[in-house]
């Protein structure tokens, strides 16, 4: 995901693990190939303090909170899915939504998860009025690539992600 955004413009991004060597693990391959790419990394306790002092375009969480069986959480509770009750987590992942959304209000949350396709993260960012971008696409349009690649052609890639969708 994050070569992508690199790859199409974007100049900063900030990389949140539960552990800051897992953060800083991913942070350093992306470097290898993208080294002009400004990055911060954290961990999940660190969420309020990245929200307070910049702005963002989108919020992509690529972790498992939110897939079905883990649905009581919001992702961007700043800490761990056991450390708070069901209702405590959302509302502090809610009043971090509302902060993002106060620095920009054109925002997008996406999810890279799929079952549910509407995770507690992205409910929360919706029922604000936010953009959202569910895992399927994501899954869809690997498969797409995937099917071009395999074929060995680069015709049709728009059909072939309309008939995927359709089949989802």
């Amino acid at each position: 995901m994050i070569p992508a955004l690199a790859d199409a413009g974007v100049t900063k991004i900030v990389i949140v693990n539960r552990t800051p060597e897992n953060a800083e693990y991913v942070a350093g391959i992306i470097r290898r190939d993208h080294p002009d790419l400004g990055i911060e990394t954290g961990t999940i306790k660190d969420i309020p303090r990245f929200v307070k002092n910049q702005k963002f375009d989108l919020v992509l969480n690529t972790t498992d909170v939110g897939q079905e069986g883990l649905e009581g959480r919001g992702g961007l509770s700043p800490l761990g899915s056991t450390e708070l009750p069901r209702e405590e987590n959302l509302a502090v992942s809610g009043s971090i939504i509302e902060a993002l959304k106060a620095e920009n209000p054109d925002i997008i949350f996406a999810d890279i998860v799929y079952t549910p396709l509407i995770t507690p993260f992205l409910r929360q960012a919706q029922s604000r009025g936010l953009r959202i971008s569910q895992g399927d696409m994501m899954l869809i349009h690997q498969a797409a690539l995937a099917f071009q690649f395999i074929v060995g052609t680069n015709n049709a890639y728009e059909e072939i992600v309309g008939v995927m969708k359709k089949a989802f």
